[in-house]
Parts: C-alpha cells; sequence; structure tokens
C-alpha cells in the first residue's frame, strides 16, 4: 500500500485546496514545516494538521474533545481530505469530510461493491486501527525531544507506553505464574505414579502360585505316605511284641512326618503371603492405571500448555529485549 497523493480542502487551517504528490520511491520519515509569518519558526506551519489529516482521511480519527465539524476551515462551505494509494496494483482513492451544514462526505473510487464493502476491503488493505497507526508511525509533536534526551530505560518505558506494549509485560508475569502452575501440577503427578511405581518395585517378581499349589500338594502327599507307614510299622510291633528295630523306625516315621506338617504349614503361610501381596499388587497397579487415565489428559495437556508457554514467554522476552535495545 503506497500513498501516492494526499489533497487538503478548507481542512483545519489549510485554506482553499493544497495537494501533496509523493513518488514510488517516497516514504513520510518526518514533516517539516515553516510558518508563513515567520520562515525561521516551524510552530503553527500546520504539521500536526497534515499527520492529523492522514489519520481522519483513513479512519475518520480527530482530536479528542474536538467536533469533525469544526474542521471545516472558517468561512467555508465544507472540507474534505482525499487521498490516493496504490494498493496490490490498483489506485484507490478515499475522500472524507464533512459540509458547512454538518453533512458527512466519504467516497471511495477503485474498489468494487457496496460502500460497507469498499470500507471492509480498504480497511483490510491498511491492516491497522486509528490507534495503533497513530501510536506505530510518528511521534507525536513534543514528544521526540524527551526520547531523545532519555536514558534507554526510561526510552523503553515510553516507547512501551507509545506503542501500548507495557501489557506484554504483564502477559509476561502472567505466563510465568501459569508456568509454575502447570510445573507443580505435573511434579505433583509425576510424584504420584514414581510413589506407586515405587511400591510394585518393592514386592519384587510376582511368584507362580501354581507351582506352589504343586509343591504343597507333593508335601501333602508324603504326609500322607509317612502316616501309612506308622500305622502299618504299629501293626507289625503289636503283632510281633517288642522290637527295637521297628519301635527305631517308628520314631524316625513320627519325625518325619512332624517336619511334613511344619514344612506344610509354613508353605500354606507362604502362599497366604503371597496371595495377599498380589491383592495389594493389583490394587497398587488399579491405583497407578486409574492415575494414568485420570490424569493422563491432564499429564499430556501441562506438557503440551508448559510447551506453548514456554513459546510464547520467549517470544515475549525477545520482543521486549528488542525493544529495550532501540536507541531512537
Amino acid at each position: 500500500m503506497h500513498l501516492k497523493k494526499i489533497t487538503f480542502h478548507n481542512y483545519g487551517p489549510f485554506k482553499d485546496t493544497q495537494t501533496v504528490e509523493f513518488s514510488e520511491s517516497d516514504s513520510i520519515i518526518a514533516v517539516q514545516g515553516r510558518y508563513a509569518a515567520n520562515a525561521e519558526r516551524s510552530n503553527r506551519a500546520g504539521k500536526s494538521s497534515f499527520v492529523e489529516g492522514i489519520l481522519y482521511v483513513l479512519f475518520g480519527a480527530i482530536r479528542d474533545k474536538m467536533r469533525e465539524i469544526e474542521l471545516v476551515h472558517t468561512g467555508a462551505d465544507k472540507m474534505y481530505v482525499e487521498a490516493t494509494f496504490e494498493i496490490d496494483g490498483k489506485e484507490v482513492t478515499i475522500k472524507r469530510g464533512r459540509t458547512g451544514k454538518n453533512k458527512p462526505i466519504l467516497d471511495i473510487s477503485g474498489l468494487k461493491g457496496t460502500k460497507p464493502q469498499k470500507q471492509k476491503e480498504f480497511m483490510g488493505a491498511i491492516g491497522l486501527d486509528a490507534t495503533d497507526f497513530k501510536n506505530t508511525f510518528f511521534f507525536q509533536q513534543n514528544k521526540i525531544h524527551g526520547f531523545t534526551e532519555a536514558l534507554p530505560s526510561a526510552r523503553r518505558k515510553m516507547l512501551q507506553a507509545w506503542l501500548n506494549l507495557s501489557r506484554w509485560e504483564d502477559y509476561c508475569d502472567k505466563a510465568k505464574i501459569k508456568v509454575g502452575e502447570f510445573i507443580n501440577q505435573k511434579t505433583i503427578l509425576t510424584g504420584k505414579a514414581s510413589q506407586l511405581q515405587s511400591q510394585l518395585d518393592q514386592l519384587g517378581p510376582i511368584p507362580d502360585l501354581a507351582e506352589f499349589q504343586r509343591q504343597i500338594d507333593a508335601i501333602s502327599i508324603e504326609k500322607d505316605v509317612v502316616s501309612k507307614e506308622i500305622q502299618d510299622l504299629q501293626v507289625q510291633i503289636a503283632s510281633s511284641g517288642d522290637s527295637a528295630a521297628l519301635k527305631q523306625r517308628e520314631s524316625e516315621l513320627w519325625s518325619q512326618q512332624t517336619q511334613l506338617v511344619s514344612d506344610l504349614e509354613g508353605q500354606k503361610d507362604s502362599l497366604s503371603t503371597i496371595e495377599l501381596n498380589l491383592r495389594t499388587v493389583k490394587d497398587s497397579q488399579d491405583r497407578l492405571e486409574a492415575l494414568k487415565q485420570e490424569n493422563g489428559a491432564t499429564y499430556d495437556a501441562c506438557d503440551k500448555m508448559l510447551l506453548d508457554y514456554g513459546t510464547k514467554l520467549q517470544k515475549l522476552q525477545s520482543d521486549l529485549a528488542i525493544l529495550g535495545s532501540k536507541k531512537t
């Protein structure tokens, strides 16, 4: 979008019709005026009115506490500002003003459609509103002197105020707080998962319950065999009278049976302990799975939002650093 020409007709201090044309290589860097009554002075030369005329024709923006009818030059029947732009290879002209009877003037040529459609397309080509345009593209009168004489830290504050960037520091602080909240939440979830996993790890490998049951069955069978042998020996002892050898064997079998009973009880106790541990493992596994299902989405969301906030935080800090490094 390139400004080719701007015309003021009885606008503010500009009497009659005055036009300024720009070549394709021209850009407005500064506006310097010369007061007609005193060539050495630039005050009251119309510098502010020139820039405000651009704002007016683009957006209809005027000074605070001022009515649009007051822009009509004294004694004139109407005023307008007309600007011609080159937009995407098309020449577009916008004309905005007021009659002495306070009737609005607004014409846009070079674009197709109804007037609202033309306005929407034209504003889309500008890509800014009046406040952003004013704050971004020119220093307001008398503020440039204070800026050039200020320290870098003060310049940064001025730029933030003029460009409406002070909010970014607030966003930066809020982003840091939000990141901290997500980190804490993630730490809590990680701690819960680690605690449950630790409980599972402490239980060690899960025994083979079927193998334990086979061992118990084998001991029971062996105990029954010993018991049957004891009964047979008792019968032999009773029929043969006193036999030291048989009694010795009976004593050995009784000891063996006692040991087998003890082993059997021990294995049963071990089996009960294992079953209890397995219930604990199952409970811990269920709790861990529930924690993952309950907080999995939150956990993933924390990671994603941490990444998003981290990216935004880096961008904000980069923008603020660039802003702070500006000297003029």
